[in-house]
C-alpha cells in the first residue's frame, strides 16, 4: 500500500479499482482469506511496525503516517495482533534501541 494514510474504505477501494463494493469483497475473500478491512488493517501494521523498528518518530506520527486514527488504535491493533503496546514493540524490535 503506498498511501497507508489515505482512504481505503470497501466503497473508496472499490471505486479504485472500477468494481462494486460485493465484487471487490468476494474477490477479497476468495484471494487473501481476509475481509478488505481486515487487510487494510494487517497492511497498517506491517508499516507502524516498520516504522518503530527504523526510527524514533513518536507514537502520535506513527500512528497518522500508518493511517491509524490515533494513537489509541495504534495501542489496541498492537496489543490485538502482538500482544504488546507500540512502545514495548519498539523496545524490543528497534534498531536504535
Amino acid at each position: 500500500m503506498q498511501q497507508p494514510d489515505a482512504e481505503h474504505s470497501v466503497k473508496a477501494m472499490a471505486e479504485m479499482v472500477a468494481r462494486e463494493r460485493r465484487q471487490l469483497t468476494r474477490l477479497f475473500a476468495q484471494d487473501t482469506v481476509v475481509s478488505p478491512a481486515r487487510w487494510v488493517e494487517q497492511t497498517r501494521l506491517t508499516v507502524a511496525r516498520s516504522l518503530l523498528e527504523d526510527g524514533r518518530k513518536p507514537p502520535k506520527v506513527v500512528a497518522a503516517e500508518a493511517g491509524f486514527g490515533s494513537v489509541k488504535i495504534l495501542r489496541r491493533v498492537f496489543q490485538s495482533h502482538l500482544g504488546v503496546i507500540p512502545a514495548e514493540y519498539r523496545k524490543r524490535f528497534g534498531k536504535l534501541s
